[in-house]
């Protein structure tokens, strides 16, 4: 039925109408009298932000990511923008494996900020990954001075401290016990060995390079493979085991735990702590319509004993269970937000973060989406105030749903916080 709205004409509200649904919600805020009233113009946003950009479809953030790709590949950005490729996994050679490109150590390097989990890397020094961290695993027998000065003449010392080393680091995989299984008994009766990706940025180049991959954080024991000094078998294996060690990551941390469990928490407490007509209620089940359903099929068919994830992962059932906690462990409202996830790893002046760069333009688009959307229904920081719904809401999450223990607002005391935080829930 929303859908089908798509295809009214617009129905612009004036200035005049939305001052008195301001003016009637401060005396008498009666939602669904003053949704009904500001229908129109909402559905006018939602037209003008997820389907006028391109064709409708069923899926309106297809429209946006059509509308992106048309806009910023058929006119790439020049300057400080410009990029070795925007999307490593379009080019014309889309067959990367018939090519050999992903044997490439620099096409490696890419899919570390463009490819499945592209949040995992760090720089080493930053506050998600400090130096005392990064020398605690990293193999004291192995010369590392050597090995940063190869790719980028600089040691290991001077690329430190000139902010230019980098790691690819899943601490949630860290420290698991692995179970056999039927499909990957080698995997079986042990613990995960973590692999870490060192890269250093050179100057005057916009891609970091790989220095050399290790496999476990022992730093006395621990394997460590380099272009020069292994074969091309173990070096590209350690290549692989990185890659393996991302699905893990991307997909039990970053899509499971992050999209679907948070965004199953998020669901919950509109549900429970809005009206029905309250536009935030509107707003968030629009955007979270199918998140309760779909995590719940996923906890029976992917994760636990009956799960299909303990035969395809290597870390088994007994893993999941650890990386999930460790996930959660992790999480806080901080990593909600983009810009202060990618400051606090350091990554934020990378030349080549495709995924960042590319991201600011969504979120942007988003963040427009939802601002205007509320001030629909919100003219100042006082109404966002007075609104009981809305400050349960907000406590009811961070108190109730994560324990206070997260970092989220227990209020919400300016309509440019509730915009920034109703667009980090929808992003």
């Amino acid at each position: 039925e929303f859908h089908e709205e798509f295809q009214q004409p617009n129905r612009d509200l004036s200035q005049g109408a939305k001052a008195v649904a301001y003016q009637d919600s401060q005396t008498n805020p009666d939602w669904s009298r003053i949704s009904e009233t500001n229908s129109g113009y909402a559905l006018s946003l939602v037209r003008k932000y997820l389907v006028e950009v391109a064709p409708y479809t069923a899926d309106p953030y297809v429209n946006v990511s059509q509308y992106y790709r048309e806009t910023y590949v058929s006119n790439p950005p020049v300057g400080p923008e410009r990029r070795p490729w925007k999307y490593p996994r379009e080019q014309d050679d889309t067959n990367f494996m018939e090519t050999g490109r992903w044997l490439d150590d620099d096409f490696f390097s890419a899919m570390r900020l463009a490819g499945l989990c592209p949040l995992s890397t760090a720089r080493i020094g930053s506050r998600a990954l400090p130096v005392t961290t990064a020398l605690r695993m990293l193999n004291t027998r192995f010369d590392w001075n050597q090995a940063v000065r190869r790719v980028s003449g600089l040691s290991f010392r001077q690329a430190l401290l000139r902010k230019r080393l980098y790691m690819e680091y899943f601490p949630s995989l860290e420290n698991i016990d692995v179970e056999a299984n039927a499909r990957v008994q080698t995997y079986a009766n042990r613990t995960y060995d973590l692999p870490l990706a060192v890269f250093v940025l050179p100057r005057r180049e916009e891609l970091f390079r790989v220095v050399a991959i290790q496999i476990g954080t022992d730093k006395d024991s621990s394997t460590v493979y380099s272009p020069t000094t292994s074969s091309f078998f173990w070096w590209n294996y350690a290549k692989l085991y990185v890659g393996n060690a991302g699905v893990l990551a991307s997909q039990l941390q970053y899509h499971f735990h992050d999209a679907h469990m948070t965004g199953l928490r998020f669901s919950i407490a509109s549900r429970r702590q809005l009206p029905s007509s309250h536009p935030l209620r509107l707003l968030m089940d629009y955007h979270t319509s199918n998140v309760r359903e779909v995590t719940t099929k996923g906890l029976v068919s992917f994760v636990g004993p009956d799960g299909y994830l303990k035969d395809f992962f290597t870390i088994g059932l007994n893993g999941q269970g650890p990386a999930l906690r460790h996930a959660y462990q992790a999480w806080s409202y901080e990593k909600m937000d983009l810009e202060k996830e990618i400051r606090m790893r350091g990554v934020q002046n990378l030349p080549y973060h495709p995924y960042y760069h590319d991201s600011q333009k969504y979120i942007n688009i988003l963040h427009q989406y939802v601002e205007e959307y509320l001030k629909l229904y919100y003219c100042c920081d006082s109404q966002v105030q007075e609104d009981q719904a809305l400050q349960s809401w907000a406590g009811y999450i961070a108190n109730d749903i994560f324990g206070g223990q997260k970092g989220l607002p227990e209020s919400i005391n300016s309509l440019s916080e509730l915009a920034d935080y109703v667009t980090n829930q929808v992003w």
